[in-house]
């Protein structure tokens, strides 16, 4: 039986809770094997390619394995299943994030092994004239480009518009959870490329003070 409705009839969206924050525009890939999230996965798959979103959200208080966490940020980032590889007794999935929300009520149904929630599509301004949100993104690749450089590690050239710019330097940029969160919960693209610039100058200024390792990116992954 699928218990999965249309993204698209209420903004009905089930919930896949982790442990980390994830960005729209951004690949996502799970390992999963709880039987919850297997049933997830199912309900997805009956359902056409297109309809196929999840929210991924991520967890204040609590772990991703074993009992539900309760305390969940209530805005996330609505992803979309592209791939499935079936393993024994797991699977691993790959999913591409598309846009914000903020959940406005928990739907969830003792029937229903997993989270769900009715949620609001959250919009992505761009919050400044297009010369001033082409200034801050210049300001964020030189930022990365010379914690990089700090942090004695390469930066690959990020050829993208300052919105997708913007959610690839968050996504990637190793940070703590809650301010993960506040970039993903920005009003606007230039709101969120003007705290990436003070948030990559501040850990330059740390690395030049105190040293640290080399430049490594989190992996995007969760084991659920």
């Amino acid at each position: 039986m699928c218990h999965t409705r249309p993204v698209s009839a209420d903004r009905y969206l089930p919930l896949f809770p982790l442990g980390q924050v994830h960005f729209p525009e951004v690949p996502l890939q799970l390992r999963l094997f709880e039987p919850r999230y297997l049933t997830l996965l199912e309900d997805l798959l009956a359902l056409p390619e297109p309809e196929r979103t999840f929210g991924v959200v991520a967890i204040r208080v609590g772990q991703e394995v074993g009992d539900q966490p309760t305390d969940l940020f209530r805005v996330g980032c609505a992803v979309r299943l592209v791939d499935v590889a079936d393993g024994l007794n797991h699977a691993r999935i790959t999913a591409m994030g598309l846009w914000r929300f903020r959940i406005t009520e928990f739907l969830d149904d003792p029937q229903v092994p997993y989270r769900t929630a009715s949620v609001e599509r959250l919009s992505d301004p761009s919050g400044a004239p297009e010369a001033a949100l082409h200034e801050a993104a210049a300001q964020v690749r030189n930022a990365l480009f010379e914690y990089a450089a700090a942090m004695g590690g390469r930066i690959p050239e990020i050829e993208a518009e300052p919105a997708q710019l913007a959610y690839a330097v968050a996504g990637a940029f190793p940070l703590p959870v809650a301010t993960r969160q506040a970039l993903l919960e920005e009003p606007s693209t230039y709101r969120r490329l003007v705290s990436l610039v003070k948030l990559l100058r501040r850990e330059t200024d740390l690395v030049h003070n105190t040293g640290t390792v080399a430049y490594q990116p989190p992996p995007d992954q969760s084991l659920n």
